[in-house]
């Protein structure tokens, strides 16, 4: 098995990005064309031209511009906590999703609908989210591991941006998704 935490960061890195991949029906979004860090970089050297619509989804923080927008920026802060009384094994896991719109209206949508995915599952099961926790081994592949438990309240918070951020404009239009997850590992 790979570090704990890693695993935890990458299967919700696959996680939102297959929400885009296969949007929720609600939305009457289509597929979305979902690029990572390397197409970003390819981007930036002038060496790829993403295809609408598209999403760039990290897990490490790059600084977005306007014209590599929508993206969201994954961050996971971890504390090693028993899952249950008696055990020594646990994770509980503080997920933060920075979403960056090319516009108010489009980082709304992203962020109402991510919030609406990790809402909508913890009230159909009570705290019990369908969401997976994968090892991924070296070979390539991924073992199901557990379905982590998410935390009720699912917030959405719209910081007030100042300063060189506004004048850039791009980070104007950001939105942040807050919940916490979890696990047994």
């Amino acid at each position: 098995m790979i570090l704990k935490n890693r695993a935890l960061r990458l299967s919700l890195y696959n996680f939102v990005a297959d929400l885009f991949r296969t949007p929720p029906s609600t939305t009457g979004w289509g597929n979305w064309n979902v690029y990572g860090e390397n197409s970003l970089r390819q981007y930036r050297d002038g060496n790829f031209s993403p295809v609408q619509p598209f999403i760039y989804i990290l897990d490490t923080y790059v600084a977005p511009t306007k014209s590599e927008l929508p993206m969201v920026i994954i961050e996971t802060n971890t504390l090693a906590r028993p899952y249950q009384l008696g055990d020594t094994q646990g994770r509980l896991s503080m997920a933060n999703l920075h979403v960056f719109g090319k516009n108010r209206g489009q980082r709304d949508d992203i962020a109402s609908m991510l919030q609406d995915v990790f809402a909508k599952n913890t009230e159909t099961v009570g705290s019990v989210v369908p969401f997976p926790v994968y090892d991924y081994i070296s070979s390539g592949s991924s073992v199901l591991v557990e379905t982590a438990h998410i935390d009720l309240g699912i917030s959405v918070e719209y910081p007030i941006v100042g300063g060189l951020e506004q004048q850039e404009g791009s980070l104007s239009q950001f939105a942040t998704v807050s919940f916490s997850f979890q696990t047994k590992l």
